[in-house]
């Protein structure tokens, strides 16, 4: 079975035999269609990345490269390459490739819009897909053979792209053909490995692709629910923290400046600590516009470990402009972990001001503590904020070029 060329005359044997409705001339390039002698001459030749008659395995099948053409969209001018596959075993495929990002499609005969195109954006086992794109484009080069005529497939025809990363639905409607194809994003490191090439030779990858997955990113219906779950499984432990924590009082002594000796420093009475290990130690004083500050040592009486700790209170208020305000408070608090057991006493060294010569302390044991409750829940809701803030950039970005983005730019 052979083709002459209308240019050349040259006899063309085609690999696909029967099945080979178009092809390129093996002499001289020209594409014309075997059974009408129609061609075509194109101004812009180009060189496949992937050659023609190249074999390759994708999703463990092995394909050949039958042909290879040059599309380009009418309406916006930009392009993509477009390879024809074909394997005796598993049929037609094609791969296509724009700015360095690659999808592989095949014929998909359940597509909605094949019986009728009730729903704008059709869903099918792969989930709901959204109009990305709809146009008509036209053919600047093809080489090799194809099992249809790929310009008037091409520029005689509707194109509608659909997508539900990392797949892409697309459907071709014509006046005598309709064409369905479901398709799914491919790496280049995929692409080069399956061709044997170098993932160098590749088209350098330009940007997001508008199928590629989003790396480290999670449906945000489910990471919401996640995220609540987690949130009301913290709560409920801190409630039973809460309420089985003793909170006992085991010191209470009050202090005035008139009684520090020549050693600048209270020492308080002694306190065992025998079923807990964590301390809240409250400061209080009877200030008002006015500071006290003071230096903690938590001796144990036993070992002669310390542990050294500090706090300040302030407090401050007034009148301006006929509101009253005030700032900071008369008492403060420091938490204690990790105590061990054993007898203590704490040694004070404090700092008074003019005014005030007066302060308090109470140390509880067994005491709730919040702020890793409160941590844990301000983390717990940063998390699903940060990634849904990625996630929707990303998608931002994947609708920049469609004329049907869900999103609003300015």
């Amino acid at each position: 079975m052979a083709y002459k060329c209308p240019e050349c005359e040259y006899l063309n044997s085609p690999k696909g035999k029967a099945l080979t409705v178009a092809m390129s001339c093996q002499k001289c390039g020209q594409y014309f269609r075997v059974h009408t002698g129609y061609h075509d001459k194109f101004l812009t030749p180009s060189t496949p990345t992937i050659a023609v008659g190249s074999k390759g395995r994708i999703n463990n099948k092995l394909y050949e490269v039958m042909g290879f053409s040059v599309k380009r969209e009418r309406k916006y001018r930009y392009q993509w390459r477009e390879y024809f596959l074909f394997s005796p075993i598993h049929g037609i495929a094609f791969l296509s490739e724009s700015d360095g990002n690659w999808n592989f499609l095949r014929p998909y005969p359940k597509h909605p819009w094949s019986v009728s195109q009730t729903s704008i954006d059709p869903k099918i086992d792969k989930g709901k897909f959204a109009l990305y794109a709809k146009y008509r484009a036209e053919v600047l080069f093809a080489s090799g053979e194809f099992f249809f005529d790929v310009i008037e497939a091409t520029e005689k025809t509707q194109h509608y792209e659909h997508i539900n990363p990392p797949y892409i639905l697309n459907f071709e409607e014509g006046n005598t053909r309709l064409g369905a194809y479901l398709g799914e994003y491919i790496s280049p490191d995929i692409v080069a490995a399956s061709f044997s090439l170098s993932k160098d030779k590749l088209p350098r990858k330009e940007h997001m692709g508008y199928t590629e997955p989003i790396a480290f990113a999670f449906d945000p219906g489910s990471l919401f629910k996640i995220t609540a779950l987690t949130l009301l499984l913290a709560t409920l432990f801190q409630m039973f923290f809460v309420n089985t924590a003793e909170n006992k009082l085991i010191l209470r002594q009050e202090f005035n400046q008139a009684d520090m000796g020549e050693q600048k420093m209270f020492t308080t009475g002694s306190f065992d600590l025998s079923s807990t290990k964590d301390l809240t130690v409250t400061v209080s004083a009877p200030i008002s516009n006015d500071w006290f500050f003071a230096e903690y040592s938590l001796i144990n009486e036993t070992t002669g470990d310390e542990l050294i700790f500090s706090k300040e209170i302030e407090y401050y208020s007034g009148v301006e402009s006929g509101e009253s305000w005030s700032e900071g408070s008369n008492h403060g608090e420091a938490f204690l972990s990790s105590i061990p057991e054993g007898k203590y006493h704490i040694n004070i060294y404090p700092e008074f001001s003019i005014t005030n010569h007066l302060f308090s302390i109470e140390v509880h044991r067994d005491v709730t503590f919040y702020s890793n409750y409160i941590i844990l829940i301000l983390a717990l809701i940063a998390f699903p904020i940060a990634i849904y803030v990625y996630w929707r950039s990303k998608e931002v970005k994947r609708w920049a070029d469609s004329d049907y983005s869900p999103y609003v730019y300015e």
